[in-house]
């Protein structure tokens, strides 16, 4: 149970350095007068891999933090981050610096701060430690280094292109 906590905790901290990093500004429109409007303006997108202290079947975890400005005039909802080929949905999400739990992942218009963290495991031969999940294909190609992020507005699925993700240096535990 100490191991996984500290597992755990080591992602945290990892989300923290994280926050510390940005990169230069992104801006994605899309305008579709069935669709709503949505003007999102990405302030940080940082890719970081952690290393956990233990020996595990827990090889690394690679997390993504993504960081935005939202202008929207209708409800928007964010279904997943596409990086590698896979989907990631979303583990931790704050709009306008509150906490909201991810199957309530609906944002209503308006203009919003969002910062959303995605994360994808890598296993090895270990002793079982962290139960295994295998990321889900996103069933597009995704050029390495690059991110898309699929969106729901008025019901319509969006795939926004993001762009460049920006790595940051990696965290060993100890």
């Amino acid at each position: 149970m100490k191991r996984i906590f500290g597992i755990y905790a080591i992602g945290l901290i990892a989300l923290w350095v994280g926050l510390s990093f940005s990169c230069g500004n992104r801006s994605l429109e899309e305008t579709d007068s069935e669709m709503g409007a949505a003007l999102i303006t990405v302030t940080k997108l940082t890719q970081q891999e952690i290393y956990p202290g233990v020996h595990s079947n827990l090889v690394k975890t690679r997390n993504y933090l993504l960081q935005a400005n939202l202008e929207l005039s209708s409800v928007i909802q964010i279904k997943a981050l596409m990086v590698d080929s896979i989907r990631l949905v979303p583990g931790f999400v704050k709009v306008d610096g509150a906490n909201l739990k991810v199957e309530m992942l609906t944002i209503d218009g308006g203009n919003h701060q969002v910062q959303l963290n995605f994360a994808r495991n890598f296993y090895g031969d270990g002793p079982q430690v962290v139960e295994e999940f295998e990321a889900q294909s996103s069933g597009m190609y995704i050029e390495k280094g690059k991110a898309k992020l699929e969106i729901m507005i008025d019901g319509e699925v969006q795939i926004l292109e993001l762009g460049e993700i920006t790595k940051l240096e990696s965290i060993y535990a100890p």
